[in-house]
């Protein structure tokens, strides 16, 4: 072994007082080769730093060139005793950089002529032709090793050599267009803005898939799914048609945390076609409104809260009201008798529901002890069918007054019955009539239930007169017992 190839010489092979004759031998080693070896052996010398650093192959010919003329006057006997022979297995072709000018003076700032470039890189040894608009840029060898390579190198060069602060500081000029936002984002945004920022709901993300271990807790089965062809995991290949499994494992979570909270969730459901390019995606908001106690009195107060949140909701995001229509129960999470339909403006967008006993035991037997309200909505169906803005009425100019009434009637029956028959109720000075309260217990007799509306009258060019809120009175009370409906006393 003479020595250990472009890191360190040999023992045997070093030069001594008593060297009487020299192989004199200049070489280059691939760059990566010689870290490796050098990392290896954990011997780092002055040459494997150098030539693991990409040296430049054609200054071989040139080091043993420079040996000879700096070795002569110092060693006035030297002869060389033969030929120079160089053997280069694979010469690199020469780098070649296509430069636009107008990329340089994107760059720099200004234009620069061709001879501009030619008269500052060619005392560089760079090589310049014409190309049309463009430079062929022609890299010394020395400079193409890992140094130069690409159009912005050579550019980078030019603007060294103009002078950094010879360039003036311009701000480029860009084309900026206005993009409408998309109608969804803006919902969204929107609702965020109102349930998260000026209420208290907290806004959560889950997998856009189905967690099958969880619908088998359940017991749901979603029925035809898209399917995921690298699923993330075993039994997560379904994508969900609703938001609603996520929202419970959500809430069975944060119970143990929290005394009582509200949850919201806006994502994508996914809904099967009859082949893949009818397979479509719907954006969707989930609510949940979460409290302690399991009596129907809470189940109203948290159903009243969801309710109201949703009308504020429908009136500052969509200019919409939301009413409800009774339904019946088509998933595990839905109450049997609450249950109910929204409708916002003219179009169904969602269900509303109470989370029923026998599902809260089937998750945990202490989540019967909490009262959930649940309600979900399709904001894709409601950009699609949103109408026109109408315009608001004008101010009362006259003072308005509004009075309670409250009707007995049947256990059984609920408010979406009447709903209907109230509206046909008209009256020159009625500008509203809803729904206040409904109530069980105490003074009203068993069996019944104590319905509250509420009636806002007024007159368009005068104050009201108690004859005026008498002769409502009247009108209103005839027209409840048409319905066979009485005060509560």
């Amino acid at each position: 072994s003479i020595a250990l190839a472009g890191i360190m010489g040999g023992a045997d092979t070093e030069v001594t007082g008593t060297t009487g004759s020299l192989l004199l031998e200049s070489a280059n080693f691939e760059p990566a080769t010689i870290r490796r070896c050098a990392t290896t052996l954990g011997h780092r010398t002055d040459a494997s730093a150098r030539f693991e650093k990409s040296l430049d192959p054609n200054h071989t010919v040139l080091g043993i060139q420079r040996f000879v003329r700096l070795a002569r006057p110092e060693l006035p006997e030297l002869k060389l005793t033969s030929r120079l022979s160089d053997c280069f297995p694979a010469p690199p072709a020469p780098t070649v950089v296509r430069v636009d000018l107008e990329r340089v003076a994107q760059y720099v700032g200004r234009p620069v002529s061709a001879e501009t470039i030619r008269s500052l890189l060619e005392p560089l040894e760079f090589r310049i032709e014409q190309a049309g608009g463009a430079l062929d840029v022609t890299v010394p060898s020395f400079r193409a090793t890992k140094d130069v390579t690409l159009e912005v190198d050579v550019i980078e060069e030019i603007a060294r050599l103009i002078g950094y602060n010879a360039i003036e500081p311009v701000l480029p000029e860009v084309t900026v267009r206005y993009a409408e936002p998309a109608e969804i984002t803006r919902i969204e945004k929107k609702t965020l803005s109102i349930l998260c920022g000026g209420s208290s709901y907290a806004e959560i993300h889950r997998n856009i898939w189905f967690d099958q271990d969880w619908l088998k807790r359940l017991g749901f089965e979603p029925g035809p799914t898209v399917t995921l062809i690298n699923p993330a995991a075993a039994g997560t290949e379904r994508l969900r048609t609703t938001l609603l499994p996520g929202v419970l494992a959500s809430i069975d979570l944060n119970r143990h945390h929290l005394d009582r909270f509200e949850l919201l969730e806006i994502g994508s459901a996914f809904f099967a076609g009859d082949d893949a390019a009818s397979d479509r995606e719907n954006h969707h908001l989930a609510l949940a409104v979460v409290a302690p106690g399991r009596k129907p009195v809470h189940e109203d107060q948290a159903l009243r809260r969801l309710k109201c949140d949703l009308e504020t909701w429908a009136r500052q995001t969509l200019d919409a009201s939301v009413r409800y229509q009774l339904a019946e129960a088509s998933f595990v999470w839905e109450h049997e008798v609450k249950t109910a339909e929204m409708v916002v403006g003219q179009r169904s967008a969602g269900r509303m529901t109470v989370v029923p006993s026998a599902l809260k035991r089937r998750i945990d037997e202490h989540l019967a002890a909490w009262t959930i309200v649940l309600a979900e909505i399709d904001l894709s169906a409601l950009v699609e069918g949103r109408p026109e803005p109408r315009k608001l009425p004008r101010v009362p100019v006259f003072p308005q007054i509004e009075i309670d009434f409250s009707v007995l009637i049947d256990a059984r029956r609920r408010y979406a019955d009447l709903s209907s028959r109230l509206a046909q109720y008209d009256h020159a000075l009625l500008s509203r009539l809803w729904f206040v309260d409904a109530y069980e217990g105490g003074s009203v007799p068993a069996g019944q239930r104590s319905l509250t509306f509420r009636a806002r009258i007024g007159h368009s060019e005068r104050t009201l007169t108690e004859a005026d809120i008498q002769a409502f009175r009247e009108s209103f009370l005839q027209f409840l017992s048409s319905l066979y409906l009485t005060l509560r006393s």
